[in-house]
């Protein structure tokens, strides 16, 4: 029978481990499949990474971090008369938050027999396919359960471990009175009976970006989102789309009248928000209650932070005995990555929590 085999930046692999002539060349094999398939999740399904400022860290730099939000003035400049002295503004620290990150791994063991005998060599193409998508939909899910529990403060993950997903002001991510660090105003971020899609709710979402958002020392300011997200559903998906794409409003009696809101906005379906889990399982479930979901969001300013200390990338076995375990025979490989995201400034998003039973 032919050897499989897999062509990757001008490189032709065996796909078969049995068809590599050492451990060295299985390894070098298995980390070129594993990163193309990496590639081609962030490239092609990752959607979470539109909404997040990536902060490096990498190798050496501790698990224990501050992320913080940059120190502003007032703003607003004050007439002064001759020889008179400058006036003199308010100097205030936004949102803080510490974080540790955390290692998430994902092990496969291929047998003796399996790579002795080139058994099944399509099948060991995905299963590293499925070690390099491991690891990018927990990623995924991990910086999407901010949204997913945007109206709690914690929630517990598959592990068990309780996670912080509150705003730097320890109020959840839609809240309707959030609190800045200096200054009495408050200001919301959640739409008021958190209606489904359409032209009207949306209007409400604008209006609360342009006249409820405040600084850090309670000036207004004007946030412009630059797009919409909603959850899975396609009916919420399929309205934003019309309202943005359609040359004349949808709900216009006359259809020479123009859509002011053709192209405004960019349309992004994220469907892990409605994803979630039982502690302690093995994968992640459709939640309907969380389906029809949206939001505005300003991602080119976005309060959310990606803190990484290790890119996904796969641990190979030692050259020791051919990297083979004594008493099996098999090899065994891990996936694994070092990160944590952060919500820290929920000015970025108005958010409508439309929950259906």
């Amino acid at each position: 029978m032919a050897s499989a085999s897999y062509t990757f930046s001008g490189s032709t692999i065996p796909v078969g481990l049995g068809n590599a002539g050492s451990l060295a060349e299985a390894v070098a094999n298995i980390n070129l499949i594993y990163h193309k398939y990496l590639e081609d999740w962030v490239s092609k399904y990752s959607k979470m990474k539109e909404f997040y400022q990536l902060r490096y860290e990498g190798p050496g730099a501790g698990v224990d971090f501050t992320v913080s939000e940059s120190i502003t003035g007032s703003g607003v400049a004050h007439e002064t008369d001759e020889n008179a002295e400058p006036w003199i503004g308010d100097i205030s620290p936004g949102y803080s938050k510490n974080v540790t990150v955390r290692e998430r791994t994902y092990s496969l063991a291929l047998t003796w027999f399996f790579t002795y005998h080139n058994k099944y060599p399509q099948q060991e193409m995905n299963i590293i396919k499925g070690a390099a998508d491991a690891c990018g939909n927990r990623m995924e899910f991990d910086m999407a359960a901010p949204f997913t529990y945007c109206t709690s403060t914690t929630y517990t993950n598959i592990d068990g471990r309780s996670v912080n997903v509150a705003s730097g002001d320890g109020l959840a991510l839609a809240h309707a009175s959030h609190t800045v660090r200096n200054a009495s105003a408050t200001y919301r971020n959640r739409i008021a009976t958190d209606p489904q899609i359409s032209r009207g709710s949306i209007e409400i979402g604008e209006n609360l970006f342009r006249q409820q958002m405040i600084d850090n020392n309670g000036n207004p300011v004007v946030v412009e989102p630059d797009c919409i997200v909603t959850a899975s559903d396609q009916v919420t998906f399929n309205i934003a789309n019309q309202l943005m794409r359609s040359t004349s409003p949808v709900d216009a009696p006359n259809s020479s009248v123009n859509n002011p809101y053709q192209g405004q906005y960019r349309v992004i379906r994220a469907a892990s928000i409605d994803r979630t889990f039982s502690v302690g399982g093995k994968s992640f479930t459709f939640d309907s209650t969380k389906q029809k979901q949206w939001m505005l969001v300003d991602s080119r300013n976005s309060g959310l932070y990606l803190i990484v200390t290790m890119y996904p990338t796969v641990q190979s076995p030692t050259e020791a005995n051919g990297g083979v375990q004594f008493l099996t025979g098999q090899r065994t490989w891990k996936a694994h990555s070092v990160y944590e995201p952060v919500a820290l400034d929920p000015r970025f998003c108005v958010i409508s929590v439309v929950t259906t039973s």
